[in-house]
């Protein structure tokens, strides 16, 4: 007759410790407008750009490349002009069991 062994069960429970903080940021978009005499609502209702878009953009929000190129073709200037992207991010697990 086979012994009826109880094996221990654990339970691995992680959690992210620390915070990520922006890693890109359109700051330079907005210095980019004002040396181009460009404002939010000349893009909105001269070049038909989409106004949440926008709010994205000024909220530091991920949007596409396609949105980035069009910008830089927009105000005639290069990506750089448009986002910066910084390496500014602490972040850990903690790795517990129950």
């Amino acid at each position: 007759m086979r012994k009826n062994r109880k094996n221990p069960i654990i339970i691995l429970v992680s959690r992210r410790v620390g915070k990520i903080n922006t890693m890109i940021s359109y700051s330079p978009l907005w210095d980019t407008m004002r040396e181009k005499n460009i404002t939010t609502y000349a893009l909105i209702h001269k070049f038909g750009f989409d106004a949440h878009t926008l709010n994205d953009l000024k909220h530091n929000k991920s949007v596409t490349v396609n949105t980035l190129e069009t910008l830089c073709k927009i105000l005639d200037c290069n990506v750089q002009d448009v986002v910066e992207i910084t390496k500014d991010c602490e972040f850990g697990f903690e790795i517990s069991s129950r």
